[in-house]
């Protein structure tokens, strides 16, 4: 049927789908609302007399007659009431019937997308969360590498600090951690060098993890191992030049001196070894006077036998000053007396020979000097006797010369 309402083909059905109004079928097979059926039976009537007038005014057959009053009657047959609440409720429901479909298709794809939009806001979030990260890492690696490269060119200082930023921020990182270690422990060695605190040095160069041998600081660490050993083999010799010098062996302590690098000596090292240095050289200068005045064999022989040669000469000519400025003390006043008495008594005497058979050091200025002396006597009856004696002679040093000064 079609809706007299708005003209759409209504599929047979009671009620329109498009407008939702109640049809009812009329003879001709139209539609028609239940409030347009008067008017329609109305339009019927008059559309007849019509084609009866056009015809020739022809009376009208059985069948046109009986038509036309069906049509008459049905115009005051019709319902004069329509249902507007019903009509309403199926004018809602058909609307519902549209629009729920659409609304839950619309809801669909709201969902659709809005769920895409939260998976898309989640990948964009991931991606921005992966390029922050991607970013961070980038940086990161330019701050190592920088670090690195202090290393490279020997600025550990800066290397640590750079090092010591990236554990700020990864403190878990065992390689940073561990060039950390190597950089950290030499700066404090060397600073510990320069200071010449050579335990500390080596304390902190004992820390320096055996991984350096990896990297470009390996030379350094090494060249600075050999500071410390050098700075601990000084230390060891000057421990025994302070042995040495306690024991008053100068001679030895000058030699152990020599040995020692005294650039790897601490301040107060040095400055002891300048005093040690300034006590050798006393005590040199003492030795060498010492030996300059040492009472050899050979020197012992030629002081007595110039004595020994004097005191004849002196005995012989009765002048006892030929004899007295070779001896002091004790023997000058026996000598000065013997020398008198032989030669009142017309004695001569002849040197024959000295033979000096040792000599004892008792001071640095004096000495016992043992010698077997030859000699020949002739007395004034002339009588000759050789004798030989073993005298020991004392022989002092005074104000640079050689004294005999008694004899036993």
């Amino acid at each position: 049927m079609i809706c007299p309402n708005c003209k759409k083909e209504s599929n047979g059905s009671a009620w329109c789908p498009w407008c939702g109004i109640k049809l009812e079928e009329t003879p001709g097979g139209n539609a028609y609302a239940p409030d347009d059926k008067r008017q329609y039976a109305a339009n019927q009537y008059s559309s007849m007399q019509q084609r009866s007038t056009v015809s020739g005014n022809r009376a009208p057959d059985t069948q046109s007659v009986q038509r036309q009053s069906q049509i008459q009657g049905n115009m005051y047959n019709l319902p004069h009431e329509y249902d507007e609440d019903e009509g309403m409720q199926n004018h809602t429901k058909i609307l519902l019937a549209i629009l729920i479909p659409i609304i839950i298709v619309g809801l669909t794809f709201a969902g659709l997308v809005f769920g895409g939009v939260i998976d898309l806001s989640k990948d964009e979030k991931i991606n921005d969360e992966d390029d922050t990260v991607a970013y961070e890492q980038k940086e990161t690696d330019k701050v190592f590498k920088s670090g690195m490269n202090h290393m490279k060119v020997g600025d550990y200082e800066e290397a640590e600090k750079v090092f010591m930023e990236l554990i700020e921020e990864e403190p878990d990182n065992e390689e940073y951690v561990m060039l950390c270690q190597i950089v950290r422990n030499y700066n404090r060695s060397m600073e510990k060098i320069r200071a010449k605190d050579y335990e500390q040095a080596r304390s902190y160069f004992d820390k320096i993890p055996e991984d350096y041998v990896d990297y470009a600081i390996c030379d350094d660490v090494e060249l600075l191992d050999s500071k410390i050993e050098k700075f601990e083999v000084a230390h060891e010799i000057f421990g025994k030049v302070e042995e040495l010098m306690d024991s008053s062996c100068y001679e030895d302590a000058k030699k152990t001196i020599d040995l020692i690098d005294i650039s790897y000596l601490r301040p107060q090292e040095r400055a002891a070894l300048e005093e040690y240095g300034e006590r050798i050289e006393e005590y040199e200068e003492k030795e060498e006077e010492s030996k300059k005045y040492e009472l050899t064999s050979a020197k012992a022989e030629e002081i007595i036998e110039r004595f020994c040669i004097a005191y004849v000469d002196s005995v012989n000519s009765g002048d006892f000053s030929i004899v007295s400025p070779y001896i002091k003390g004790n023997l000058y006043t026996l000598q000065k007396g013997m020398v008198s008495s032989l030669y009142s008594q017309g004695v001569e005497e002849q040197f024959d020979f000295l033979s000096v058979v040792s000599v004892q050091k008792l001071s640095d200025t004096k000495w016992d000097v043992k010698v077997s002396e030859g000699e020949t006597i002739f007395y004034a009856d002339g009588e000759t006797v050789s004798k030989t004696y073993n005298w020991t002679y004392t022989v002092e040093l005074a104000d640079g010369e050689y004294y005999l000064t008694d004899i036993r």
